[in-house]
């Protein structure tokens, strides 16, 4: 993405951090939302700019389709946000590490139920590396209902949202979704 509002959001961030500023100690972004070639745009940084709430509402806006792929998914809230789409009749596909199946994880535990995904649409990445992706897209094959593109450093887990200095951008476009 070439924009140089966009990148002087990412550069004031840096900046805050350059400069010692971590986490809560940070002041939130004043600018999420920038338009880029007609295309919008919205930057979260976490903690401070909500970005699990942010990803929530990305799943929510889904109406036909929904995929995603992660590396560490501890958040319940996205996770039930994602099971009432699946059980309300939209298409679903998702990537797991398997680090995020290891105990009492409740988001593959509740996405990976019979009723939800389950094993046929829920794909637990085994191999000798990590599965270390953070992606979401929401009705890639539907242009008319709004398709976008979730992506960026956020791992979808309270540490992320709370704790972790992580950057969370939505892209609402049909070609970059499909």
């Amino acid at each position: 993405i070439q924009d140089q509002t966009l990148a002087q959001a990412y550069d004031s961030q840096f900046n805050q951090m350059w400069g010692g500023h971590f986490s809560t100690n940070k002041t939130a972004t004043t600018v999420n939302s920038f338009t880029v070639n007609g295309t919008p745009i919205q930057v979260y940084f976490s903690p401070l700019d909500g970005a699990s709430s942010q990803l929530t509402n990305l799943v929510n806006s889904a109406n036909h389709e929904l995929y995603f792929g992660i590396y560490e998914f501890t958040t319940s809230n996205v996770a039930n946000a994602m099971q009432a789409k699946y059980t309300g009749g939209i298409t679903g596909f998702g990537v797991m590490d398997q680090f995020s199946t290891t105990g009492s994880n409740t988001p593959y535990l509740t996405l990976n139920q019979a009723t939800v995904l389950g094993p046929a649409n829920l794909k637990i990445y085994t191999g000798s590396a990590i599965y270390h992706n953070k992606m979401i897209c929401a009705d890639p094959n539907n242009p008319n209902s709004d398709p976008q593109v979730g992506c960026g450093s956020y791992n979808w887990t309270t540490t992320g949202s709370v704790v972790s200095d992580e950057n969370f951008m939505v892209i609402h476009d049909a070609t970059v979704a499909n």
